[in-house]
């Protein structure tokens, strides 16, 4: 069965989506090792405002199954 994914560029309110993600992803592969700072998960305006520059800069993509945010890219230089 064919999914329907569309790759389009991340707007400003989607963010919040994103920011859930890291999260996740934070806890996920980070969150059990003293490598990574343990406030990067309890203060999350860092990330916040790093995707929301990305965003409205069109220099962030996300991947949509309808209205739900699966994943996301931000970057620098592509």
């Amino acid at each position: 069965m064919a999914k329907n994914y569309e790759i389009c560029r991340m707007q400003e309110s989607e963010v919040v989506h994103a920011v859930t993600i890291w999260l996740q992803q934070y806890e996920l592969y980070c969150a059990r090792t003293d490598l990574f700072p343990h406030y990067w998960r309890e203060n999350v305006s860092e990330i916040t405002r790093y995707l929301t520059n990305k965003a409205l800069n069109g220099a962030a993509i996300a991947v949509r199954s309808g209205t739900k945010i699966l994943g996301y890219l931000a970057y620098d230089e592509f």
